[in-house]
């Protein structure tokens, strides 16, 4: 048998004998699973450290606060209020939330900026908490285990030539097959709807949100043209039968028809002034395929046409046939270029039989090395410039690398310093909480302000039709642009990150 056969046939020998029967802490149940409580916390802070890694978390120490208050009411009346409950705002522009085994629980920004009162925040959280609450992540991870098993290899064998980006091209492989392949089904999400519907109730909260949340994400999707999402909606329940359920359970919980749903706006939206739209100037920024660091005063061009990633610890650049990558992150700080490549040459590179030589790139102290296995090529610059060292590391199959050659190292000739007209065009765009006039229009209210979205995309936002006539007072969110300027920032770098990095703080293209 090949020893990768025997290697799956192992982890799957553990995996059937790891299977038990256990209480559901929601339903009173027995039920089999593969997981035991302890795995189940250990397997939950594993992956949220890579979570923290890449996508990364959202630098705003208040959000973050102001989110764990929140989570933290909710979770102590929840069937397992003993987890070590932790909620936090990813940093992804789309509208998603998930959970981890063990109490991890996220929500994007990009969903917080469709959100209009505190009942749907605590909706969203609560609703995560009752798939934690009934163990719905253990069961996922029973029915998924064959493809944790069949998928964990590549990126493991991506990390021993790409340190950084192999972590992270690790964990973004992970965090999609847990949090986005695997969905939940049906009876879950109805399962955990009529729990976060409970825990909202028990909590002070609206348990009506639902309905409100539910019918904004469908009104974004309509907009879209979207067949299916990403996050709630992407789910087996319509959005119908969600709302169903969620009157009759509202009512049941007591829930009030005809309250001012709104009342409670403004303290809400103060949280959300300022919340970032779209990618995060000081991770980098992607012009097309040239990319620029305000904070490291950095700009490099990437081959046309390539698809890009800026992560957290790395910046990435796949050839339009996924064949060739190129990678560029920083390998060291104040060195000598060539003590850190023969560093990496007789490290993570030794397999490549790398010899690295000085040389100059761009009018920069440099290295170079170029090297292959039986399978793989790999082409590696070293560039000191501004007190780091950049690694500009190229990866193709053998026998296609000729063709790729030039491309590598034209990104790591390409590396240089900010001009001032590319330093004055990086702008970042964030949310503004804007008052509005007797009598104004929505339209009217969006060029006032300079908002971004147009009257659609801003209604539905907003819990609004377009086309209507706005009250003295009424708040609505729109999406400003400015300058962005380079300095200490309010947010912290994520755990695991450094704002010394490409594609700290952030990550997007």
């Amino acid at each position: 048998m090949p020893r990768a056969a025997l290697r799956r046939f192992a982890l799957l020998s553990v995996v059937a004998g790891a299977v038990a029967c256990a209480i559901n802490p929601v339903t009173k149940r027995p039920e089999v699973v593969l997981v035991s409580e302890a795995a189940e916390r250990r397997l939950g802070a594993q992956q949220a450290e890579q979570i923290a890694r890449d996508p990364g978390l959202f630098g705003d120490p208040a959000l973050g606060d102001y989110l764990q208050r929140l989570g933290e009411r909710l979770a102590e009346r929840s069937p397992r209020p003993d987890l070590d409950w932790k909620f936090s705002v990813l940093d992804l522009w789309g509208q998603n939330a998930f959970a981890l085994p063990g109490g991890y629980v996220y929500v994007t920004r990009g969903l917080l900026a469709y959100l209009n009162r505190e009942d749907e925040l605590a909706f969203v959280l609560a609703h995560e908490i009752g798939h934690v609450a009934a163990r719905h992540s253990v069961q996922r991870m029973t029915r998924a285990a064959p493809l944790a098993v069949a998928t964990g290899l590549p990126a493991a064998a991506v990390s021993l030539v790409l340190p950084a980006a192999g972590r992270a091209l690790g964990s973004m492989g992970q965090f999609a097959n847990s949090a986005l392949m695997a969905p939940y089904g049906r009876a879950q999400e109805l399962e955990a709807d009529a729990v976060g519907q409970g825990l909202v109730a028990d909590s002070g909260w609206d348990p009506a949100a639902l309905m409100d949340f539910v019918r904004t994400l469908e009104r974004e999707r309509a907009l879209r043209g979207e067949e299916e999402r990403l996050g709630f909606l992407r789910t087996h329940p319509l959005s119908s039968e969600r709302i169903e359920r969620g009157e009759e359970n509202a009512a049941r919980l007591g829930a009030q028809p005809g309250d001012d749903p709104r009342a409670d706006r403004a303290p809400f939206l103060a949280h959300l002034e300022g919340l970032r739209v779209g990618p995060d100037p000081r991770a980098g920024v992607f012009y097309g395929n040239h990319f620029r660091h305000p904070e490291l005063d950095l700009a490099i061009e990437f081959p046309e046409g390539w698809s890009t990633v800026n992560g957290r610890e790395y910046v990435m650049a796949t050839d339009p046939d996924g064949v060739a990558r190129v990678v560029l992150e920083v390998a060291g700080r104040e060195e000598d270029p060539l003590v850190v490549a023969r560093r990496f040459a007789k490290g993570t590179g030794a397999a490549f039989g790398l010899l690295p030589r000085a040389t100059t790139l761009a009018s920069y102290p440099g290295a170079r090395a170029i090297g292959h296995d039986d399978e793989a090529s790999l082409d590696v610059s070293w560039v000191a410039y501004a007190g780091r060292v950049y690694q500009v590391t190229g990866i193709a199959p053998l026998e296609d690398y000729e063709r790729f050659q030039t491309a590598f190292i034209d990104v790591a000739l390409s590396l240089r310093g900010l001009t001032s007209a590319e330093r004055d065009s990086i702008l970042e765009d964030v949310l503004h909480v804007v008052s509005a006039r007797a009598g104004e229009s929505l339209a009217e209210l969006i060029d006032r302000s300079g908002g971004l979205w147009n009257e659609q995309t801003t209604a539905v936002a907003n819990g609004l039709e377009p086309g209507a006539s706005m009250r003295a007072g009424g708040l609505v969110k729109v999406p400003v642009r400015r300058h962005y300027r380079v300095g200490p920032k309010p947010e912290a770098a994520a755990p695991g990150s450094s704002a010394g990095s490409p594609g700290s703080g952030g990550s997007g293209s």
